[in-house]
């Protein structure tokens, strides 16, 4: 089996083959050499190719990593302590 890759598109995650996102990378490369029309038409087919033959994960990407860290280490200094 082909090692999968994750790719964000459109606030959406991907998890795609290691094939698929060389030829992202590859899009982006002629794009960022000379941004033009052209060049970006190339990424964009290659962004909706991909997200015509994958489904996106569900996972919400709302939220921060800090934000879900600051979560759960809320210390309510209110408390008595045992100790």
């Amino acid at each position: 089996m082909e090692n999968m890759k994750y790719l964000i598109i459109d606030q959406e995650l991907y998890l795609i083959s290691e094939q698929d996102l060389r030829k992202v990378y590859e899009a982006e490369g002629h794009c960022c050499g000379s941004c033009n029309e052209w060049t970006l038409q190339n990424l964009r087919e290659t962004l909706l190719d991909i997200m015509s033959r994958y489904k996106p994960l569900k996972v919400d990407l709302t939220q921060l990593p800090d934000d879900q860290f600051a979560e759960k280490s809320e210390i309510n200094l209110g408390d008595d302590l045992p100790f």
